[in-house]
């Protein structure tokens, strides 16, 4: 049974991971971290998520490793993108593609994010554990100025209102499965 934590507001449900990664032993199996709104989302490097209380997903799955190396990160990323891409199909009947690195792109605008990070001690080859972050845009009707052009919403697309937690459920599934 994975572990489910909901927060109302939050600063990363990635940085929440990496916090909780330090007092689980190493035989945790998962914990997904989920929240209604995050004030320091974020994408890679230093890029800004827009984190809303407005019907986003805010979604971080935080597993144990049994073999993955950190060296293949970016094969995670694009496995990821797929598993993101097949749920939205799933859920939706939306066709999105992922666009490396690490976008979902729906309609030629960006309507989520994949953020990958990894838990070890030093030097280590074999991460403790795997952050698979998820930001995706459900329900929004709008976006602020900075990005009302170049982000999309689900329900933008459908006008069909979606249950965050139907692709809480998938999502987890399936990546638990690709570890």
């Amino acid at each position: 049974m994975t572990h489910v934590l909901h927060f109302a507001e939050i600063d990363s449900t990635n940085d929440e991971a990496k916090r909780i990664s330090r007092t689980l032993p190493p035989h945790h199996k998962a914990t997904v971290i989920i929240a209604d709104r995050q004030t320091a989302g974020r994408g890679r490097g230093s890029n800004i998520w827009h984190s809303d209380d407005e019907g986003g997903l805010y979604y971080t799955l935080l597993l144990t490793c049994d073999s993955f190396l950190i060296k293949d990160v970016d094969k995670l990323v694009e496995k990821s993108g797929q598993i993101v891409v097949n749920v939205i199909r799933e859920l939706t009947g939306i066709e999105t593609h992922m666009e490396w690195p690490n976008d979902i792109i729906l309609n030629h605008k960006k309507c989520g994010g994949i953020l990958i990070e990894t838990v070890s001690g030093s030097h280590a080859e074999k991460p403790d554990f795997m952050i698979i972050g998820l930001g995706l845009n459900l329900n929004q009707l709008s976006f602020p100025d900075p990005i009302k052009h170049a982000a999309i919403s689900l329900r933008q697309t459908t006008q069909t209102l979606y249950n965050k937690f139907d692709f809480i459920e998938a999502l987890t599934k399936e990546f638990y499965e690709c570890r």
